[in-house]
Protein backbone atom coordinates (compact mmCIF):
# COMPACT_ATOMS: atom_id res chain seq x y z
CA UNK A 1 0.00 0.00 0.00
CA UNK A 2 3.20 2.08 -0.30
CA UNK A 3 5.40 3.55 2.60
CA UNK A 4 3.34 4.68 6.51
CA UNK A 5 3.13 8.50 6.35
CA UNK A 6 3.68 10.49 9.91
CA UNK A 7 -0.49 11.19 10.74
CA UNK A 8 -2.08 7.63 10.87
CA UNK A 9 -5.79 7.07 9.30
CA UNK A 10 -8.58 7.83 12.04
CA UNK A 11 -9.17 3.87 12.67
CA UNK A 12 -12.31 2.22 11.31
CA UNK A 13 -14.23 0.10 13.90
CA UNK A 14 -16.40 -2.65 13.65
CA UNK A 15 -19.50 -1.15 14.69
CA UNK A 16 -21.61 -2.68 11.58
CA UNK A 17 -21.46 -6.39 12.93
CA UNK A 18 -23.96 -8.76 11.24
CA UNK A 19 -25.85 -5.58 9.34
CA UNK A 20 -26.87 -6.75 6.03
CA UNK A 21 -28.84 -4.54 3.82
CA UNK A 22 -31.26 -6.08 0.99
CA UNK A 23 -30.42 -4.11 -1.52
CA UNK A 24 -28.20 -1.44 -3.48
CA UNK A 25 -30.90 1.24 -3.14
CA UNK A 26 -31.04 0.79 0.61
CA UNK A 27 -27.12 0.35 1.07
CA UNK A 28 -26.34 3.42 -0.88
CA UNK A 29 -28.60 5.50 1.90
CA UNK A 30 -26.66 3.56 4.69
CA UNK A 31 -23.64 4.34 3.47
CA UNK A 32 -24.19 7.64 3.22
CA UNK A 33 -24.99 7.64 7.12
CA UNK A 34 -22.05 5.15 7.75
CA UNK A 35 -19.33 7.74 5.48
CA UNK A 36 -20.77 10.42 7.65
CA UNK A 37 -21.12 9.56 10.86
CA UNK A 38 -17.79 10.77 12.78
CA UNK A 39 -16.88 7.43 14.07
CA UNK A 40 -16.14 7.09 10.38
CA UNK A 41 -14.26 9.75 9.37
CA UNK A 42 -10.69 10.22 8.62
CA UNK A 43 -8.30 13.47 8.92
CA UNK A 44 -6.56 14.97 5.69
CA UNK A 45 -3.50 12.81 6.08
CA UNK A 46 -3.96 9.14 5.32
CA UNK A 47 -1.57 6.39 6.55
CA UNK A 48 -0.76 4.81 3.06
CA UNK A 49 0.20 6.17 -0.44
CA UNK A 50 -2.51 5.28 -2.64
CA UNK A 51 -1.11 2.77 -5.25
CA UNK A 52 -1.05 5.19 -8.52
CA UNK A 53 1.05 3.87 -11.60
CA UNK A 54 4.85 5.16 -11.49
CA UNK A 55 4.75 8.13 -14.36
CA UNK A 56 8.46 7.64 -15.33
CA UNK A 57 8.35 4.45 -16.81
CA UNK A 58 11.38 3.34 -18.73
CA UNK A 59 10.64 1.52 -21.76
CA UNK A 60 11.76 -1.53 -22.10
CA UNK A 61 15.21 -2.37 -23.96
CA UNK A 62 13.57 -3.50 -26.99
CA UNK A 63 11.29 -0.81 -27.49
CA UNK A 64 12.19 1.28 -30.79
CA UNK A 65 11.81 4.62 -30.65
CA UNK A 66 9.38 6.57 -32.77
CA UNK A 67 10.96 10.49 -32.76
CA UNK A 68 8.56 11.70 -35.24
CA UNK A 69 5.61 10.99 -33.22
CA UNK A 70 7.70 11.73 -29.62
CA UNK A 71 8.99 14.96 -30.98
CA UNK A 72 5.24 16.22 -32.19
CA UNK A 73 3.65 15.37 -28.49
CA UNK A 74 6.96 17.00 -26.88
CA UNK A 75 6.77 19.90 -28.67
CA UNK A 76 2.72 20.41 -28.40
CA UNK A 77 2.99 19.68 -24.18
CA UNK A 78 6.47 21.98 -23.74
CA UNK A 79 4.27 25.11 -25.12
CA UNK A 80 1.79 25.09 -22.40
CA UNK A 81 -1.60 24.49 -21.12
CA UNK A 82 -2.91 21.83 -23.74
CA UNK A 83 -4.67 18.29 -24.25
CA UNK A 84 -2.56 15.70 -26.41
CA UNK A 85 -4.17 13.11 -27.75
CA UNK A 86 -2.83 9.35 -28.71
CA UNK A 87 -4.75 7.48 -30.90
CA UNK A 88 -4.63 4.63 -33.66
CA UNK A 89 -4.58 5.59 -36.88
CA UNK A 90 -7.58 3.23 -37.56
CA UNK A 91 -10.28 3.28 -35.31
CA UNK A 92 -10.83 0.02 -32.77
CA UNK A 93 -7.28 -1.56 -32.31
CA UNK A 94 -5.09 -2.21 -30.09
CA UNK A 95 -1.68 -3.29 -30.19
CA UNK A 96 -0.36 -0.02 -31.99
CA UNK A 97 2.09 0.88 -29.35
CA UNK A 98 0.09 3.88 -27.78
CA UNK A 99 1.29 3.42 -24.05
CA UNK A 100 4.81 2.53 -24.70
CA UNK A 101 4.76 5.95 -26.72
CA UNK A 102 3.21 7.30 -23.64
CA UNK A 103 6.39 6.16 -21.51
CA UNK A 104 8.85 6.72 -23.69
CA UNK A 105 7.48 10.53 -24.01
CA UNK A 106 7.14 10.63 -20.06
CA UNK A 107 10.81 9.76 -19.71
CA UNK A 108 11.68 12.37 -22.38
CA UNK A 109 13.90 14.57 -20.69
CA UNK A 110 11.97 17.66 -22.14
CA UNK A 111 9.32 16.68 -20.72
CA UNK A 112 10.54 16.03 -17.31
CA UNK A 113 12.36 19.65 -17.34
CA UNK A 114 8.81 21.26 -18.70
CA UNK A 115 7.01 19.63 -15.70
CA UNK A 116 9.74 19.48 -13.09
CA UNK A 117 9.02 16.06 -13.09
CA UNK A 118 5.79 16.46 -12.21
CA UNK A 119 4.14 13.76 -14.18
CA UNK A 120 1.14 11.33 -13.34
CA UNK A 121 -0.06 8.39 -14.76
CA UNK A 122 -3.24 7.20 -14.56
CA UNK A 123 -4.84 4.05 -16.13
CA UNK A 124 -7.89 3.95 -17.14
CA UNK A 125 -10.52 1.42 -19.22
CA UNK A 126 -13.43 0.62 -20.22
CA UNK A 127 -14.80 -0.83 -16.90
CA UNK A 128 -13.76 2.56 -15.27
CA UNK A 129 -16.73 4.42 -14.54
CA UNK A 130 -19.24 6.20 -12.25
CA UNK A 131 -17.68 5.32 -8.86
CA UNK A 132 -15.01 3.77 -10.00
CA UNK A 133 -13.59 7.14 -11.94
CA UNK A 134 -14.00 8.66 -8.13
CA UNK A 135 -11.50 5.77 -7.11
CA UNK A 136 -9.38 6.97 -9.85
CA UNK A 137 -9.34 10.79 -9.11
CA UNK A 138 -8.60 10.61 -5.20
CA UNK A 139 -5.79 8.34 -5.75
CA UNK A 140 -4.34 11.26 -8.35
CA UNK A 141 -5.14 14.38 -5.60
CA UNK A 142 -3.54 12.28 -2.70
CA UNK A 143 -0.25 11.27 -5.05
CA UNK A 144 -0.22 14.75 -5.82
CA UNK A 145 -1.16 16.76 -2.79
CA UNK A 146 -2.06 14.65 0.51
CA UNK A 147 -2.59 17.57 2.42
CA UNK A 148 -5.18 18.98 0.47
CA UNK A 149 -7.01 15.55 -0.48
CA UNK A 150 -10.98 15.79 0.44
CA UNK A 151 -12.12 12.44 -0.50
CA UNK A 152 -15.60 12.36 -1.83
CA UNK A 153 -18.00 9.64 -3.47
CA UNK A 154 -18.95 12.38 -6.42
CA UNK A 155 -16.94 12.31 -9.70
CA UNK A 156 -18.03 16.13 -10.27
CA UNK A 157 -17.28 17.34 -6.87
CA UNK A 158 -14.08 15.49 -6.49
CA UNK A 159 -12.96 17.02 -10.86
CA UNK A 160 -13.92 19.95 -9.11
CA UNK A 161 -11.37 19.60 -6.47
CA UNK A 162 -8.69 18.40 -8.95
CA UNK A 163 -9.08 21.37 -10.80
CA UNK A 164 -8.91 23.71 -7.87
CA UNK A 165 -5.45 21.97 -6.96
CA UNK A 166 -4.33 21.97 -10.40
CA UNK A 167 -5.21 25.18 -10.85
CA UNK A 168 -3.18 26.72 -7.27
CA UNK A 169 -0.59 24.54 -8.38
CA UNK A 170 2.82 24.46 -10.71
CA UNK A 171 3.27 23.10 -14.07
CA UNK A 172 1.68 18.95 -13.82
CA UNK A 173 1.45 16.42 -16.49
CA UNK A 174 -1.35 14.17 -16.01
CA UNK A 175 -1.32 11.22 -18.65
CA UNK A 176 -5.02 9.25 -18.85
CA UNK A 177 -4.14 6.15 -20.69
CA UNK A 178 -6.72 3.82 -22.34
CA UNK A 179 -9.12 6.16 -22.42
CA UNK A 180 -12.87 5.45 -23.77
CA UNK A 181 -15.79 7.78 -22.62
CA UNK A 182 -16.11 11.38 -22.70
CA UNK A 183 -17.00 11.24 -19.26
CA UNK A 184 -12.96 9.55 -17.90
CA UNK A 185 -12.13 13.10 -19.94
CA UNK A 186 -14.78 15.44 -18.27
CA UNK A 187 -13.11 13.37 -14.88
CA UNK A 188 -9.31 14.71 -15.07
CA UNK A 189 -9.33 18.92 -15.82
CA UNK A 190 -7.22 20.72 -17.21
CA UNK A 191 -6.47 23.62 -15.16
CA UNK A 192 -3.66 26.26 -14.39
CA UNK A 193 -0.52 25.58 -15.58
CA UNK A 194 -1.27 21.54 -16.42
CA UNK A 195 -1.58 19.35 -19.79
CA UNK A 196 -2.89 15.78 -20.23
CA UNK A 197 -1.57 13.76 -22.51
CA UNK A 198 -4.50 11.17 -23.17
CA UNK A 199 -4.13 7.52 -24.76
CA UNK A 200 -7.17 6.19 -26.88
CA UNK A 201 -8.77 4.23 -29.31
CA UNK A 202 -11.58 6.14 -30.17
CA UNK A 203 -10.39 9.58 -32.17
CA UNK A 204 -13.29 11.48 -31.70
CA UNK A 205 -12.45 11.17 -28.27
CA UNK A 206 -9.57 14.00 -28.82
CA UNK A 207 -10.26 14.90 -32.23
CA UNK A 208 -11.24 18.25 -30.79
CA UNK A 209 -8.16 18.89 -29.05
CA UNK A 210 -5.13 21.18 -30.26
CA UNK A 211 -3.05 18.29 -31.32
CA UNK A 212 -4.10 14.85 -31.86
CA UNK A 213 -1.10 12.32 -33.29
CA UNK A 214 -1.88 9.13 -34.92
CA UNK A 215 -0.35 6.14 -33.80
CA UNK A 216 -0.08 3.56 -36.23
CA UNK A 217 1.70 1.05 -38.01
CA UNK A 218 5.31 1.66 -37.60
CA UNK A 219 7.44 2.61 -40.57
CA UNK A 220 9.79 -0.24 -42.30
CA UNK A 221 12.87 0.20 -40.61
CA UNK A 222 11.33 0.58 -36.77
CA UNK A 223 9.02 -2.92 -37.62
CA UNK A 224 12.47 -4.04 -38.59
CA UNK A 225 14.42 -3.44 -35.67
CA UNK A 226 11.66 -4.99 -33.32
CA UNK A 227 11.43 -8.45 -35.56
CA UNK A 228 15.16 -8.59 -36.07
CA UNK A 229 16.02 -7.84 -32.08
CA UNK A 230 18.38 -10.69 -30.94
CA UNK A 231 17.89 -13.13 -33.79
CA UNK A 232 20.71 -14.32 -35.84
CA UNK A 233 20.40 -12.67 -39.12
CA UNK A 234 18.03 -13.64 -41.87
CA UNK A 235 17.59 -13.35 -45.04
CA UNK A 236 15.96 -9.86 -46.31
CA UNK A 237 13.22 -11.73 -48.53
CA UNK A 238 11.97 -13.58 -44.98
CA UNK A 239 12.37 -10.78 -43.13
CA UNK A 240 9.87 -8.65 -45.78
CA UNK A 241 7.32 -11.19 -46.60
CA UNK A 242 6.65 -11.16 -42.30
CA UNK A 243 6.68 -7.65 -42.28
CA UNK A 244 3.95 -7.82 -45.29
CA UNK A 245 2.50 -10.34 -43.07
CA UNK A 246 2.11 -8.58 -39.61
CA UNK A 247 1.26 -5.21 -41.16
CA UNK A 248 4.25 -3.80 -39.27
CA UNK A 249 1.60 -3.78 -36.18
CA UNK A 250 4.02 -3.82 -33.19
CA UNK A 251 1.70 -6.22 -31.17
CA UNK A 252 2.66 -9.02 -33.71
CA UNK A 253 6.39 -7.89 -34.36
CA UNK A 254 6.96 -8.24 -30.89
CA UNK A 255 5.06 -11.76 -30.80
CA UNK A 256 6.92 -13.58 -33.74
CA UNK A 257 9.78 -12.11 -32.56
CA UNK A 258 9.76 -13.51 -29.52
CA UNK A 259 9.03 -16.93 -31.27
CA UNK A 260 11.70 -16.40 -33.32
CA UNK A 261 13.83 -16.31 -30.47
CA UNK A 262 12.55 -19.36 -28.90
CA UNK A 263 13.04 -21.19 -31.71
CA UNK A 264 16.81 -20.00 -32.01
CA UNK A 265 17.61 -21.93 -29.06
CA UNK A 266 17.51 -25.33 -30.53
CA UNK A 267 17.53 -24.46 -34.16
CA UNK A 268 21.23 -23.40 -35.78
CA UNK A 269 19.42 -21.82 -38.58
CA UNK A 270 16.12 -20.51 -37.67
CA UNK A 271 15.15 -19.35 -41.43
CA UNK A 272 13.00 -22.47 -42.13
CA UNK A 273 11.01 -21.85 -39.14
CA UNK A 274 10.48 -18.05 -40.32
CA UNK A 275 9.84 -19.33 -43.27
CA UNK A 276 7.27 -21.88 -42.34
CA UNK A 277 5.47 -19.36 -39.91
CA UNK A 278 5.36 -16.59 -42.14
CA UNK A 279 3.40 -18.91 -44.62
CA UNK A 280 1.39 -19.98 -41.48
CA UNK A 281 0.43 -16.37 -41.06
CA UNK A 282 -0.20 -16.08 -44.98
CA UNK A 283 -2.85 -19.36 -44.78
CA UNK A 284 -4.67 -18.59 -41.78
CA UNK A 285 -4.93 -14.71 -42.22
CA UNK A 286 -3.37 -11.93 -41.06
CA UNK A 287 -8.07 -9.26 -35.73
CA UNK A 288 -12.13 -8.97 -36.33
CA UNK A 289 -14.01 -6.11 -35.89
CA UNK A 290 -13.14 -4.62 -32.46
CA UNK A 291 -16.14 -6.12 -30.73
CA UNK A 292 -16.49 -3.24 -28.31
CA UNK A 293 -15.74 -0.38 -30.81
CA UNK A 294 -17.60 -2.07 -34.11
CA UNK A 295 -14.91 -0.35 -36.22
CA UNK A 296 -12.51 -1.97 -38.62
CA UNK A 297 -8.78 -2.02 -38.28
CA UNK A 298 -4.73 -3.42 -41.83
CA UNK A 299 -1.29 -8.58 -45.81
CA UNK A 300 -1.88 -8.01 -42.79
CA UNK A 301 -4.42 -5.47 -43.97
CA UNK A 302 -5.07 -3.92 -40.73
CA UNK A 303 -8.36 -2.16 -41.98
CA UNK A 304 -9.30 -5.97 -42.63
CA UNK A 305 -11.01 -7.35 -39.60
CA UNK A 306 -11.17 -10.36 -41.00
CA UNK A 307 -7.05 -10.28 -40.89
CA UNK A 308 -6.77 -8.65 -37.72
CA UNK A 309 -8.48 -11.93 -36.02
CA UNK A 310 -6.78 -14.51 -37.90
CA UNK A 311 -3.66 -12.40 -37.40
CA UNK A 312 -3.97 -12.59 -33.45
CA UNK A 313 -5.04 -15.70 -33.16
CA UNK A 314 -2.46 -17.55 -35.74
CA UNK A 315 0.53 -15.48 -34.08
CA UNK A 316 -1.12 -16.62 -30.15
CA UNK A 317 -1.17 -19.90 -31.37
CA UNK A 318 2.12 -20.19 -32.71
CA UNK A 319 3.35 -18.69 -29.57
CA UNK A 320 1.05 -21.28 -27.65
CA UNK A 321 2.15 -23.97 -29.56
CA UNK A 322 5.67 -24.10 -27.81
CA UNK A 323 3.62 -24.31 -24.52
CA UNK A 324 4.35 -28.21 -22.78
CA UNK A 325 0.99 -29.96 -22.29
CA UNK A 326 -1.90 -28.10 -19.92
CA UNK A 327 0.47 -24.76 -20.23
CA UNK A 328 -2.16 -23.47 -22.58
CA UNK A 329 -4.48 -23.84 -20.63
CA UNK A 330 -3.33 -22.16 -17.78
CA UNK A 331 -2.61 -19.26 -20.10
CA UNK A 332 -6.31 -18.98 -21.08
CA UNK A 333 -7.08 -19.43 -17.80
CA UNK A 334 -5.45 -15.51 -16.90
CA UNK A 335 -8.37 -14.14 -18.81
CA UNK A 336 -10.28 -13.95 -16.20
CA UNK A 337 -8.21 -11.47 -14.39
CA UNK A 338 -9.48 -8.19 -14.68
CA UNK A 339 -8.19 -5.66 -17.62
CA UNK A 340 -5.70 -2.91 -17.38
CA UNK A 341 -4.93 -4.41 -14.07
CA UNK A 342 -1.31 -5.99 -12.40
CA UNK A 343 -2.00 -8.99 -10.88
CA UNK A 344 -0.07 -10.38 -8.15
CA UNK A 345 1.66 -13.71 -8.86
CA UNK A 346 0.76 -15.16 -5.79
CA UNK A 347 -2.91 -14.54 -6.77
CA UNK A 348 -2.35 -16.52 -10.38
CA UNK A 349 -0.84 -19.54 -8.02
CA UNK A 350 -3.65 -19.52 -6.07
CA UNK A 351 -5.98 -20.37 -9.33
CA UNK A 352 -3.50 -22.42 -10.81
CA UNK A 353 -2.98 -24.75 -7.75
CA UNK A 354 -6.82 -25.02 -8.06
CA UNK A 355 -6.95 -25.85 -11.25
CA UNK A 356 -4.21 -28.17 -12.17
CA UNK A 357 -2.37 -28.29 -8.63
CA UNK A 358 0.59 -26.09 -9.71
CA UNK A 359 2.96 -25.46 -6.98
CA UNK A 360 4.43 -21.83 -6.45
CA UNK A 361 7.55 -22.76 -7.87
CA UNK A 362 6.14 -23.96 -10.73
CA UNK A 363 3.81 -21.61 -11.69
CA UNK A 364 6.49 -19.11 -11.29
CA UNK A 365 8.60 -20.79 -13.77
CA UNK A 366 5.50 -21.01 -16.51
CA UNK A 367 5.05 -17.24 -16.24
CA UNK A 368 8.54 -16.69 -16.44
CA UNK A 369 8.00 -18.79 -19.94
CA UNK A 370 4.99 -16.91 -20.58
CA UNK A 371 7.04 -14.09 -20.62
CA UNK A 372 9.65 -15.21 -22.80
CA UNK A 373 6.76 -15.62 -24.91
CA UNK A 374 5.49 -12.08 -24.74
CA UNK A 375 2.33 -13.56 -23.94
CA UNK A 376 2.64 -12.06 -20.92
CA UNK A 377 4.28 -8.95 -19.12
CA UNK A 378 5.93 -10.51 -15.57
CA UNK A 379 7.90 -7.58 -13.41
CA UNK A 380 9.63 -8.99 -10.39
CA UNK A 381 9.54 -7.01 -6.91
CA UNK A 382 10.18 -8.28 -3.42
CA UNK A 383 6.48 -9.47 -2.88
CA UNK A 384 6.63 -12.36 -5.54
CA UNK A 385 5.66 -10.22 -8.76
CA UNK A 386 2.93 -9.04 -11.08
CA UNK A 387 1.60 -9.69 -14.29
CA UNK A 388 0.03 -8.24 -16.97
CA UNK A 389 -1.70 -9.54 -19.81
CA UNK A 390 -2.10 -7.08 -23.04
CA UNK A 391 -6.75 -6.44 -23.64
CA UNK A 392 -6.12 -7.87 -27.02
CA UNK A 393 -4.37 -10.96 -25.71
CA UNK A 394 -6.83 -10.89 -22.98
CA UNK A 395 -9.80 -10.60 -25.59
CA UNK A 396 -8.67 -13.07 -27.21
CA UNK A 397 -8.08 -16.19 -24.69
CA UNK A 398 -11.28 -14.90 -22.60
CA UNK A 399 -13.30 -15.61 -25.83
CA UNK A 400 -11.61 -18.79 -26.21
CA UNK A 401 -12.80 -20.23 -22.83
CA UNK A 402 -16.38 -19.29 -22.95
CA UNK A 403 -18.85 -18.22 -20.41
CA UNK A 404 -19.39 -21.49 -18.85
CA UNK A 405 -15.51 -21.98 -18.13
CA UNK A 406 -15.06 -18.59 -17.33
CA UNK A 407 -17.65 -18.80 -14.65
CA UNK A 408 -16.05 -21.86 -13.23
CA UNK A 409 -12.60 -20.34 -13.56
CA UNK A 410 -14.25 -17.46 -10.96
CA UNK A 411 -15.58 -19.45 -8.74
CA UNK A 412 -12.57 -21.73 -8.66
CA UNK A 413 -10.45 -18.52 -8.12
CA UNK A 414 -12.90 -16.86 -4.94
CA UNK A 415 -12.59 -20.36 -3.40
CA UNK A 416 -8.89 -20.77 -3.11
CA UNK A 417 -8.67 -17.39 -1.91
CA UNK A 418 -11.50 -18.13 0.85
CA UNK A 419 -9.08 -21.12 1.59
CA UNK A 420 -5.55 -18.84 1.95
CA UNK A 421 -6.93 -16.88 3.39
CA UNK A 422 -9.16 -18.85 5.79
CA UNK A 423 -12.21 -16.37 5.54
CA UNK A 424 -15.07 -19.24 5.95
CA UNK A 425 -16.69 -18.91 9.35
CA UNK A 426 -16.81 -21.49 11.81
CA UNK A 427 -19.09 -21.39 14.45
CA UNK A 428 -21.23 -18.37 15.32
CA UNK A 429 -25.00 -17.37 13.60
CA UNK A 430 -26.29 -20.80 11.61
CA UNK A 431 -27.05 -18.28 9.31
CA UNK A 432 -23.43 -17.60 8.58
CA UNK A 433 -21.71 -21.01 8.21
CA UNK A 434 -19.88 -21.63 5.69
CA UNK A 435 -20.61 -18.31 4.39
CA UNK A 436 -17.24 -16.25 3.11
CA UNK A 437 -16.30 -12.98 5.47
CA UNK A 438 -14.57 -11.04 2.89
CA UNK A 439 -13.99 -7.91 5.07
CA UNK A 440 -11.24 -10.14 6.64
CA UNK A 441 -9.01 -10.09 3.51
CA UNK A 442 -5.87 -9.32 4.45
CA UNK A 443 -4.88 -5.19 3.80
CA UNK A 444 -2.14 -6.26 1.07
CA UNK A 445 -4.42 -7.38 -1.08
CA UNK A 446 -4.95 -4.74 -2.89
CA UNK A 447 -6.44 -6.14 -6.29
CA UNK A 448 -8.75 -8.72 -4.50
CA UNK A 449 -10.27 -5.79 -2.37
CA UNK A 450 -10.46 -3.57 -5.37
CA UNK A 451 -11.86 -6.48 -7.89
CA UNK A 452 -13.66 -9.09 -5.62
CA UNK A 453 -16.85 -7.58 -6.80
CA UNK A 454 -16.38 -8.57 -9.98
CA UNK A 455 -14.90 -11.78 -10.01
CA UNK A 456 -18.13 -12.92 -7.11
CA UNK A 457 -20.64 -11.62 -10.18
CA UNK A 458 -18.73 -13.14 -12.85
CA UNK A 459 -18.82 -16.63 -10.82
CA UNK A 460 -22.71 -15.90 -10.41
CA UNK A 461 -22.78 -15.64 -7.23
CA UNK A 462 -24.40 -13.09 -4.70
CA UNK A 463 -22.23 -10.20 -5.38
CA UNK A 464 -24.87 -7.48 -3.97
CA UNK A 465 -25.16 -9.05 -0.79
CA UNK A 466 -21.28 -8.53 -0.16
CA UNK A 467 -21.26 -5.19 -1.31
CA UNK A 468 -24.36 -4.28 0.64
CA UNK A 469 -23.20 -5.81 3.95
CA UNK A 470 -21.52 -3.02 6.23
CA UNK A 471 -19.33 -5.08 7.54
CA UNK A 472 -16.97 -5.38 3.81
CA UNK A 473 -18.46 -1.60 3.79
CA UNK A 474 -16.88 -0.82 6.49
CA UNK A 475 -13.24 -2.19 5.72
CA UNK A 476 -13.78 -0.91 2.53
CA UNK A 477 -13.47 2.26 3.80
CA UNK A 478 -10.70 1.70 6.10
CA UNK A 479 -8.77 0.11 3.36
CA UNK A 480 -9.08 2.19 0.67
CA UNK A 481 -9.67 5.51 2.68
CA UNK A 482 -12.41 6.74 0.13
CA UNK A 483 -15.68 6.52 0.61
CA UNK A 484 -15.67 6.33 -3.60
CA UNK A 485 -14.99 2.37 -2.86
CA UNK A 486 -18.11 1.08 -1.18
CA UNK A 487 -20.04 3.06 -3.87
CA UNK A 488 -17.80 1.97 -6.74
CA UNK A 489 -18.56 -1.81 -5.66
CA UNK A 490 -22.67 -1.05 -5.50
CA UNK A 491 -22.04 0.46 -9.36
CA UNK A 492 -21.52 -2.83 -9.97
CA UNK A 493 -24.33 -4.14 -9.10
CA UNK A 494 -26.98 -3.90 -11.91
CA UNK A 495 -30.84 -2.93 -11.16
CA UNK A 496 -33.77 -4.13 -11.95
CA UNK A 497 -33.00 -7.43 -12.53
CA UNK A 498 -33.36 -11.22 -11.95
CA UNK A 499 -30.06 -12.00 -10.19
CA UNK A 500 -29.12 -15.95 -9.59
CA UNK A 501 -27.48 -16.12 -6.40
CA UNK A 502 -25.24 -18.79 -4.64
CA UNK A 503 -23.20 -18.89 -1.22
CA UNK A 504 -20.63 -16.92 -1.72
Amino acid sequence: MGEPLDSPLVHVGSGAQGVQIGGPNNVQHNVVQLVGDSRWGWIARRRYARRLSPAVQRPESWVVDRPVEVDQVVAALRRGRSTVGLSTAVHGAGGFGKTTLARIICADQRVLRRFGGRVYWVTLGRDVRRAGLVEKINDLLWHIDPASSQPSADVRESAKHLAAVLDAGPPRLVVLDDVWFEEQLDAFPMAGRCARLVTTRIPSLVAGHRVSVKVDQMSPGQARMVLVAGLPELPPTVVDVLLAETGRWPLLLRLINKVLIDQARSHTDITEIAVELADRLHREGTLRVDRLTGTDLGHLNVSDPGHRAKAVAATIEASAGLLAEGERARLAELSIFAEDEVVPASLVTMLWEATAGLDEMTATRLCARLDDLALLTLTASKDGGTIGLHDVVRDYLHDEIGGARAAELHGMLLDAVASKFQLRSRGGDAEDDDRVQWWRLPESARYLWEHLIEHLRAAGRDAEAVAADLRWVSARLEQSDSPAAPFADLGLIPLGQDRVRHPV
